[in-house]
């Protein structure tokens, strides 16, 4: 028997435990996260939770340089397009390229 002899089984071996721990780790891991949160595109719409999120914007300032015949518009499209679970959605001007609350500034 050569010295070599053993190598090729013990490398067989020891990947087969690796992608086999591997593999376990993976269903452990995907299991743990099903149902923990709900996905963005499966969220439930709260119609209460949209306007309060809303109205605080509104009581901290962020529509404050936004033009005043534009308000209800934001608010409405804001309200609409709410997710808790996804990004904050505007409007924005199609002349200037600019959200129209003023949330991104240009230089």
């Amino acid at each position: 028997m050569d010295s070599l002899g053993g190598q090729p089984h013990k490398m067989k071996m020891t990947i087969g435990i690796i992608l086999a721990l591997l593999a376990a780790i993976v269903a452990l891991w995907s299991r743990s996260t099903k149902g923990r949160h709900t996905s963005p595109q499966k969220a439930a719409y709260n119609k209460e939770e949209a306007e309060s999120f809303v109205r605080r914007l509104d009581e901290l300032g962020y529509f404050k340089y936004a033009d005043a015949s534009d308000l209800d518009s934001l608010k409405s499209n804001m309200l609409n397009s709410y997710n808790p679970y996804s990004e904050l959605t505007s409007m924005w001007d199609e002349h200037t390229g600019t959200p129209k609350d003023y949330r991104y500034y240009f230089l």
